[in-house]
């Protein structure tokens, strides 16, 4: 945020508030569409080998959503804290916060990675996997675990960067991991065969791995991309967020701090990753080719929601920074703003789902039948894809000012009280199967959307100090 925008007693010009939106959305954007080719490459190429082999992969879904949520939570609390610091310029404060992020990144990561790698068996088969399957996904779990610490201390770090206005560092070392990852997935998931490329006929030598390929691969990219985030704010310039070896030591107070604003966003975290667990176990029931499906759809759904989330990132910021500058009315504003482009990037979002349904799924799948189901699930999308913009962006504001905890309550409601009810009446009891389920996702997105709307624009968050 520019100085003048703290010290000021008018409100900038809209044009101008636009365009600190952007400047800072943008990168966020470009990261998390980076975030989602990730998935997109991990399952096209392990699609190509079949239904169960993805279904490996989609029952391992939820689980991992869960623990990245956790640890998102943790850049959450922190900030929010930070970008209050950096707003009022107390650069020094900022880097207090993040030398508390990065304690408990490390804390927090390898207790994730030990419970997870004892569960490997057993999970799979808890979230309702075929027989044929579980081994598969096991192996795919217990792998991609062992990158768990760099990776979930880079997320949690990204955010210390965040706060201070730097998305272009996450986005660029997004961007690495990306290509890391196509790299490692072309040699380790396929077995050696002859390549043509532009009339050009080579070998290329492949492990033949598989599932358990691709595991690797996302393992080294996420883990090398979380060690280079480390490394860029161990040795980053001051304006830009530094880590400092003599502020890991806690601090009870920092603690506590982050803990107000952390905690309910873990807590919402976990009710909603928790609510997606039942939810893919309600899918799981209705066979591998539905559950395939499923993750295919969400994975294709996913790419129209990550402008919405760069747009988050960017609302999280402008808010706390405005906050801490002691702005609330340019926060309001900053927030409206945000919540206009997600909306328009959603409703585009809504239309390309619904023109390119079919084309969209083929592209992870020769199955045909899972094509169908997935191309039928992407038109449900668009019904609730602008509903979803407004939760993801207002949800990125209300954190931005500190509250979290009605955020969590939304959450908890319509999770638990909307989506699961209505996707057991409609999925198992009237026998809708995959297509009763997503009536419920629809539901809760729909109904909390509209819900954390009327949160922000009734202003009570202004009051809430961090």
């Amino acid at each position: 945020m520019q100085q003048a925008g703290r010290t000021g007693n008018t409100l900038p010009r809209r044009r101008g508030q636009a365009g600190e939106v952007f400047r800072l959305a943008g990168p966020a954007i470009v990261e998390n569409l980076l975030v989602t080719l990730v998935q997109y490459v991990d399952t096209a190429m392990v699609g190509s080998l079949g239904a169960v082999a993805t279904a490996a992969v989609a029952v391992n879904a939820s689980p991992m959503w869960l623990l990245s949520g956790i640890m998102t939570s943790v850049g959450v609390g922190g900030m929010a804290l930070a970008a209050r610091f950096y707003g009022a310029g107390d650069y020094d404060g900022a880097e207090r916060v993040c030398g508390q992020m990065a304690a408990c990144a490390a804390v927090l990561s390898a207790l994730c990675m030990a419970a997870v790698c004892l569960i490997a068996n057993r999970l799979p088969v808890w979230m309702g996997a075929e027989a044929e399957v579980a081994p598969l996904a096991s192996d795919y779990l217990r792998i991609v675990a062992l990158g768990f610490i760099p990776n979930y201390m880079g997320i949690v770090l990204a955010n210390a960067l965040r706060a201070a206005g730097n998305m272009r560092t996450p986005m660029l070392l997004t961007g690495l991991a990306n290509v890391l990852n196509v790299i490692g997935n072309t040699l380790l998931i396929f077995p050696s065969r002859t390549v043509r490329i532009w009339g050009f006929v080579f070998p290329m030598w492949g492990a033949g791995l598989g599932v358990q390929g691709a595991a690797i691969a996302t393992a080294l990219s996420t883990a090398v991309s979380g060690i280079l985030m480390i490394l860029a704010l161990v040795c980053g310039r001051r304006t830009h967020m530094r880590l400092r070896g003599k502020y890991l030591r806690p601090q009870a107070a920092l603690l506590m701090r982050m803990l107000r604003v952390g905690v309910p966003a873990a807590l919402e975290r976990i009710a909603i990753n928790v609510g997606q667990i039942l939810f893919a176990r309600i899918v799981a029931s209705f066979g591998t080719a539905q559950l395939a499906a499923h993750h295919l759809a969400i994975t294709v759904e996913s790419l129209g929601y990550m402008p919405a989330f760069g747009i988050q990132t960017a609302a999280t910021a402008l808010v706390g920074q405005s906050l801490g500058a002691k702005r609330p009315d340019l926060a309001e504003e900053y927030g409206r703003i945000c919540n206009r482009m997600g909306i328009a990037c959603m409703c585009l979002a809504s239309a390309l789902m619904v023109l390119f349904a079919r084309p969209l799924m083929a592209i992870f799948t020769r199955d045909e039948q899972v094509q169908r189901i997935g191309a039928w699930l992407l038109c449900f999308c668009a019904a609730e894809e602008p509903f979803f913009g407004v939760a993801i962006v207002m949800s990125g504001a209300l954190r931005g000012a500190g509250d979290t905890r009605v955020p969590f309550y939304i959450s908890l409601c319509t999770m638990w009280c909307v989506r699961l009810v209505v996707a057991y009446v409609f999925g198992i009891l009237m026998g809708l199967g995959i297509y009763g389920a997503w009536m419920g996702m629809v539901a809760d997105l729909a109904v909390r959307g509209v819900w954390l709307h009327i949160r922000f624009v009734r202003g009570k968050w202004k009051l809430i100090t961090v």
